[in-house]
């Protein structure tokens, strides 16, 4: 144990005393009695002989720490499928998602679904928040257009369990570029399709014109670059959680006990369902845009 590692510790144990002591009070003034100052001390003590052996434990497990080249690979590794035809190993995480997905739909579709009753309650109570919510957040949004709230589930979904997969040590399907791309691009076929469906060509036309003809091109080309845009800030933030998190794991090595795990689960968590609730809000927006009557 070297002295950084001496020094992590510390931090960790004098973070767990601060939170300990805040709890302390706070449940000191709900109880109306005196704060007791021992006890935080004692928990922060404790920690520090947790995380002690903890590292303790990862240095004569996994050997000596180690100093290294941080290294990232933007395009995830290719795998064979038929000979020399290979796919991205995102692609194939896509499609265990998918997979995951479907078998879970036929078992809720057989098993589930007729067993719903009048009074909802267990997975029908769940099941039916999650419908309620979608559909109310989506119609908030966009008017006359129920069917988006399945397509802003299935976006939630998937990048619900892309987040699982990470905390499985696998790379998330949307750190990949071409995939949100390909989410974009889908965004962008449903928001032009229900523009047209709603408007028609020539009230489309007159919305991309709206206030006057001369910002025709400049929408056309706001159009275009939306699922660009879409594409590149899922991409990004996505990319950027995995990378700050590796690089902390790298920085820290064996004291890599506590810290880590707070770290990891804002960006393998909280950010991930962060993104998918922008992405889903600037779709509906788009779409939106697109199905709005222009005015006179």
């Amino acid at each position: 144990m070297n002295v950084k590692d001496i020094v992590i510790l510390l931090v960790e144990a004098l973070a767990v005393w601060a939170i300990a002591n805040k709890t302390e009070k706070r449940k000191a003034k709900d109880q109306d009695r005196a704060p007791s100052k021992g006890k935080p001390w004692l928990i922060a003590g404790l920690s520090l002989v947790v995380l002690a052996g903890l590292e303790l434990l990862f240095s004569l497990w996994g050997g000596a720490e180690e100093s290294g080249t941080f290294e990232l690979e933007m395009v995830p590794p290719q795998v064979p499928i038929f000979g020399d035809f290979t796919v991205s190993l995102t692609v194939v995480y896509g499609w265990i998602i998918l997979g995951v997905v479907l078998a879970a739909s036929l078992v809720f579709r057989f098993v589930f679904l007729p067993k719903f009753t009048d009074k909802p309650k267990g997975v029908q109570n769940v099941v039916e928040t999650i419908v309620e919510y979608a559909g109310n957040y989506a119609s908030s949004r966009v008017e006359d257009a129920p069917v988006l709230g399945s397509y802003i589930t299935a976006i939630g979904v998937y990048m619900v369990l892309s987040v699982i997969l990470e905390g499985l040590s696998m790379r998330a399907p949307t750190s990949d570029l071409c995939m949100t791309f390909a989410m974009a691009l889908m965004t962008f076929v449903i928001t032009n399709y229900l523009g047209l469906k709603k408007l028609g060509f020539g009230g489309r036309m007159k919305n991309l014109m709206h206030p006057t003809a001369i910002v025709f091109p400049f929408r056309v080309l706001s159009d275009i670059a939306a699922p660009v845009s879409l594409a590149c800030r899922l991409f990004g933030n996505m990319l950027g959680a995995m990378v700050v998190v590796s690089m902390v794991y790298m920085v820290l090595g064996n004291a890599a006990v506590g810290i880590p795990a707070v770290v990891g689960l804002f960006f393998t968590a909280f950010e991930p369902l962060i993104q998918a609730y922008i992405f889903i809000t600037l779709t509906l927006n788009n779409i939106s845009e697109a199905t709005e009557v222009a005015a006179e």
